[in-house]
Order: structure tokens, then C-alpha cells, then sequence
């Protein structure tokens, strides 16, 4: 599960959803959800969380890796 989080005002956030819905699609992404509001967004870090550890209780040797992209490089990260 990959999840992608932007946040700033909303015209440059709904521009940022749009290119990295793209960039996921072209990336053969097997489903999309975006969040349709706050509460479905803290719904799916929820979700995040619980997997986590019902992957640790199959395997304790699971790692959670967080990645973050400084917001410069985002564009130019993307765009590989």
C-alpha cells in the first residue's frame, strides 16, 4: 500500500492529486483511492496502521519504510 499524502492550498493540491494520480496510473497502479475528505483520509491511514500490524503478527521481522520527498525535488522525483 502506497500512501501519498500533498497538502497547501486547495488549487495547487487538487493540481498535485491530478499529476500523481497520472504518474500512478502510468506506474500500472492496481486501484486508486483518493480521499474525498478528511475523514476518509484519517479512514485510510487507519487502515495503513492496522495492516501493519497484522503483517507483523504473520512475519515480526516486518518493516515499515516512511519515505519522504522534500518538496523541490518532488517534480523532478516524479518525472524520472
Amino acid at each position: 500500500m502506497l500512501l501519498i499524502e500533498v497538502d497547501g492550498a486547495v488549487e495547487v493540491v487538487d493540481r498535485e492529486i491530478d499529476h500523481v494520480e497520472k504518474i500512478c496510473q502510468r506506474n500500472n497502479a492496481q486501484r486508486l483511492e483518493i480521499a474525498r475528505d478528511k475523514s476518509h483520509a484519517d479512514q485510510l491511514k487507519a487502515a495503513r496502521r492496522s495492516t501493519l500490524a497484522a503483517l507483523a503478527r504473520r512475519k515480526p521481522t516486518t518493516i515499515l519504510e516512511d519515505v519522504t520527498v522534500p518538496r523541490d525535488k518532488i517534480l523532478k522525483w516524479f518525472s524520472r
